[in-house]
This record gives structure tokens, sequence and C-alpha cells, in this order.
């Protein structure tokens, strides 16, 4: 049997065309594409590992807060911060450091080691009774003392420096109102640290009334400790981050942004602030004495008011204590002991004259001067049934019938 003629078209020949490779050109684009769906991939799975970090920097620094709201149960009042230059071979490691927590010790100072600072936090809340702005404490996370301080209560486990830091190993940092860390001082509507937004503007109402801030210093580090007590990135002064590392009295709550300069800003803030339990409170040592606690101002029949305690209309008072009364607008004030002194206020008196109160100006009584009546000599009632009962403006007798 024979077979037509193929003429080239051989089984061979068609074999070879079905089994060429790809060509360099289409290995190119096949590795390009490849290229691209990898680089989506991995800048997918950064996005992804940076939510992981954040959601656990947020747990612990929600544990952090719970544990320092237990450590005030048990103990009436907060920790003082750590000193973040510890490492792990310190004894004080992770130990509140309240050395510079004394009223004596002013604010711009640090501990010797240069780790915990006292700083002026952002208003007076009257605790101590003078007109300075509060002191405020920062430092690192106390995580021993609020281990010890809680006992049995603890949130924080046996790796509890972990707990106490963000997810690439740095110390998060811990900023208090030291009058919070003094049980005999504490008050729920003392927080004195002031929490602002990237343009400045207070983030708490009434500003600067935060009892205390925990700090995650972000992905850069900068201003943070590693958990070894060493400083890689130091704070950069003039960024938007650096209110949170410069150990000053008002700390930025920002927007995460990956910008240049200025503009990146990826820390991230936990805080609390005052709790106004009641408007008034007693002056630390008296039981008679009350202050305002309103972190603002108070109005009596004043919708706006411009002074501690403003009032308008009539105040009814069985006892008042003043030192100065002014008029209205708080201006030309006088002492109250002119009207309250033993000696009181009056007139002077000479040989001649004698001195007649006709009004009050600004800070005591106005006087005018009369001659001094001279009584008459030899003067006597006419009837014998009268008897002398006083004196008129001239000197003369004044008789009448008893």
């Amino acid at each position: 049997m024979s077979y037509p003629n193929l003429k080239g078209r051989s089984s061979r020949g068609l074999n070879l065309k079905s089994s060429r490779g790809f060509t360099l050109i289409e290995f190119s684009i096949v590795m390009l594409i490849s290229a691209f769906l990898m680089v989506a991939a991995i800048e997918v799975y950064k996005v992804y590992i940076n939510q992981v970090r954040y959601e656990m920097i947020s747990d612990r620094q929600e544990s952090i807060m719970t544990s320092l709201g237990k450590f005030y149960t048990v103990n009436g009042r907060y920790p003082c911060p750590a000193d973040p230059t510890l490492g792990p071979s310190d004894a004080n490691y992770g130990v509140e450091d309240c050395t510079l927590n004394p009223i004596t010790v002013l604010s711009g100072t640090c501990t010797a080691s240069g780790g915990v600072c006292k700083e002026d936090g952002g208003r007076d809340t009257e605790i101590d009774g003078d007109t300075n702005n509060d002191p405020i404490l920062i430092g690192a996370v106390p995580f021993k003392t609020l281990k010890d301080g809680i006992g049995s209560k603890s949130s924080f486990t046996d790796a509890a420096a972990e707990t106490s830091s963000d997810p690439w190993g740095y110390k998060m940092g811990y900023a208090v109102t030291s009058y919070l860390t003094d049980a005999t001082t504490f008050q729920p509507s003392g927080g004195a640290i002031n929490v602002v937004a990237e343009n400045g503007k207070p983030v708490i109402v009434p500003a600067s009334s935060v009892h205390f801030v925990i700090i995650s210093y972000g992905d850069d580090h900068m201003g943070a400790y590693t958990n070894g007590g060493k400083l890689n990135v130091p704070c950069v002064a003039g960024s938007t981050e650096s209110a949170n590392c410069n150990y000053a009295g008002a700390f930025v709550d920002g927007v995460r942004s990956m910008g240049a300069g200025a503009g990146y800003f990826d820390d991230r803030l936990k805080y609390t602030s005052y709790a106004l339990a009641t408007l008034w409170g007693f002056v630390p040592g008296s039981t008679t004495d009350i202050y305002n606690k309103n972190p603002g101002n108070v109005g009596l029949g004043v919708a706006a008011p411009t002074e501690k305690l403003s009032v308008s209309g009539i105040v009814k008072s069985q006892k008042a204590d003043q030192t100065q009364i002014c008029d209205y607008t708080g201006a030309n004030c006088w002492s109250t002991d002119i009207f309250a002194s033993p000696t009181g206020m009056g007139c002077t008196d000479t040989a001649t004259t004698t001195g007649v109160v006709t009004g009050i100006s600004n800070g005591g009584v106005t006087c005018v001067q009369i001659p001094r009546p001279q009584p008459l000599v030899n003067q006597s009632c006419a009837a014998s049934n009268e008897y002398v009962v006083g004196f008129d403006a001239t000197g003369h007798i004044i008789c009448g019938v008893p």
C-alpha cells in the first residue's frame, strides 16, 4: 500500500513546532508582570504588618491604663514614671522614681541619671494653694511598680517589660501629673497635662486636664529608649513628633502621616482626663475654707463668667471672707481691712478742728475738717426742774426735764 507524498509536512516538523519554548521577550514580560504583582503583594503585607503592630500597641496601652486604674484603686494614687535609661541588669529597672516629686524640687530638672524629668504642666489646679502651673513627671512606664502595687489584680504577665514596650522593643513613655502620684494630694480634678492636635488646639475639654499620657513613639522610634536603656534616635526639634519626646508639658495626639520633615507623625497616645465629682472642695488642711474645683470659671447669674466665681445679683451670706473689694470691672481695688480692722476707719482730729466723714472713696473715707465746738463756761439750766442732757454743735448745753 502506498502513501501520498506530504512534501515536507512530516510528523517530525509538526512536533518541533508544537514544542517550541518562550522567547526572551515573552519571558521578560512574564517577569515584569510578576514583579508588579510582587511589589503590590509586599505593600499589602506591609500594611497588614503595620496594622497588626498598631493593634498590638493599642492593646498594650489599654492594658497599661487598666493597671494604672487598678493601682489607683489599691494605693489612692498613680505611680511615678520609671527611669527610661536603665536596663534589665539594674535593680531599679521598671521601678517608679519619685525623687523629683517633692515640692522643693523645681521644674525643668531631671534625676541624676537623666531619666525622669519634672516640667510645668498646662494649668494650676490649686491643689497646692499657689498660682503656678502644676508640675508633671515624664519617663517610662513603671511596670514593676504597677505589678507589685496591684498584686493579684495586675494585668501584667511575667513578660511585663515586653507588655510595656512597643512591638519594636522600645519602651513606651509615661507622663503623669505630679500631685496625682501622692495619695495626700490626689484629686480627680487635678490633671494638669495638655494634649493637643497637630494645629496646637486642645483635644480635651477643659484643656490641660489630663491625668497621665502613655506614648508609643512609632515606626521611627524618635525619642524612644530601647529596653536596654539606649536612645538610638534622638528627639529632633521642630518636628511635630518632638512635642512627645522633648520633655515638655504638652503632647501631640495627631493623625498618622508619613509626610517628610515636620509632617511625619507616627506616634500613638492614650490618656485619661479628670473626672469632676463635686464642684467645690476643701482647701488642704482646712475644714471650713473651700475652693472652686472646676478647671474653668463658675457663674451665678452670669452666662460667661470671667473669674473663678462671677456673681450678678444679690448675694446673701452669714459670713464672707474677702481680702479686697473692687468695682464691677475688677479695678479700683482696696483692702477690706479698712472696714474690718480693729481701728476701723475715721477722720483725724486736732485741738481746734475735728474730722467729719462725708463719704467713702477708693481706699478709705473722705473727710472734711470743721471747727471743734468749745463748751461755754458758766452755763446752767434756767428752770429748777431741768438738767443738762447734752451739748449742741456750738458747745451750748441742752437742758431737759428727766
